[in-house]
């Protein structure tokens, strides 16, 4: 949602400076791994556009577009004609699953518990994180944010909460849901067909020395990323959307780093998200896998939280 799990969402939260709310953005860890099964949306997904080339391959419908492109991150289109032809987008999401350790490796997975530290950069704020998440969908994350409180989200099996001091208790509909369930799933690419409706290779791009296959997502459910794949390891490298939240849509840019296996599935351990307002950089620092995650421990609080995140398992 993180390969990395910066995030298995994105939270808009606004520090308060000089009497007046400033918006932020707080990394709820998205992690991009392989991916759970996502529950049916609230709204109708929105239709292919039937004027587009498009042919469905297990579930994800993918074209390819006219010459070369970018996402919206700051990547350089590769020159046309030096280059070999392009894969499909299928292949590209395929490929990555498979530098990870496969979608075997990932259906081993049952459940996760995630510890991890945010740094909010230029708001000079820091953060503790805790996610929990199992096969069936359901998931927990909750934020502790030093100068504002305490910030929470998750699915309970029906809904998709979020709770935090400024916008309170909400359920989340539309395309808000949507990009939560993405960017919340730890194994959201391995069954990628479950969370894209269409997917479209736009072209290739130079992050830096490195070359990289980009290609446009459509969810289900409503909303579009770009995502970015490493094209010598296949692996995900960076995904920009426009983030939907009370406070409206901004663009973010996501970046994914230190892959590492867990439970026989790499997952990325640092993201870095980076705003219009600033930079903010996840680490995890402990990682549980195939523990006990019971009903309770995934409900919907009544009100909003007033504990702390514990230090349970933590090195």
């Amino acid at each position: 949602m993180l390969s990395v799990t910066v995030d298995r969402r994105v939270l808009a939260v606004a520090p308060r400076r000089r009497g007046r709310w400033t918006l932020g953005l707080v990394i709820s860890f998205a992690v991009f791994g392989c991916g759970e099964r996502a529950p049916a949306p609230t709204k109708a997904a929105p239709a292919v556009d039937a004027g587009h080339r498009a042919a469905t391959t297990g579930g994800v419908a993918q074209e390819r577009a006219e010459g070369t492109g970018a996402g919206t991150g700051a990547s350089a289109p590769e020159p046309a004609g030096t280059t070999p032809a392009l894969p499909s987008a299928k292949a590209i999401l395929d490929r990555h699953v498979a530098s990870c350790g496969g979608a075997s490796a990932a259906e081993k997975i049952e459940s996760l518990h995630i510890q991890s530290e945010v740094d909010l950069g230029a708001q000079g704020l820091k953060a503790r994180a805790e996610y929990w998440w199992r096969r069936d969908g359901r998931f927990r994350q909750t934020q502790q944010v030093e100068g504002v409180g305490v910030l929470q989200s998750g699915y309970d099996g029906t809904a998709v909460w979020s709770s935090d001091p400024i916008f309170g208790m909400r359920v989340l509909e539309g395309v808000e849901r949507a990009q939560a369930m993405w960017l919340s799933s730890p194994l959201s690419w391995a069954r990628h067909a479950d969370f894209i409706e269409q997917a479209k290779v736009l072209g290739r791009s130079r992050q830096g020395d490195a070359a990289q296959l980009d290609v446009a997502l459509t969810l289900r459910g409503g909303g579009n990323a770009t995502a970015h794949f490493d094209e010598a390891t296949g692996r995900l490298r960076a995904i920009d959307m426009k983030f939907v939240s009370p406070s409206g849509a901004q663009p973010v840019h996501f970046e994914f780093e230190d892959y590492r296996a867990v439970g026989g599935y790499a997952m990325p351990h640092a993201q870095v998200l980076r705003a219009v307002t600033s930079d903010v950089r996840e680490s995890y620092r402990a990682v549980e896998v195939n523990v006990p995650v019971d009903d309770a421990t995934l409900a919907q609080p009544s009100a909003p939280p007033a504990g702390a995140i514990s230090d349970e398992s933590a090195p």
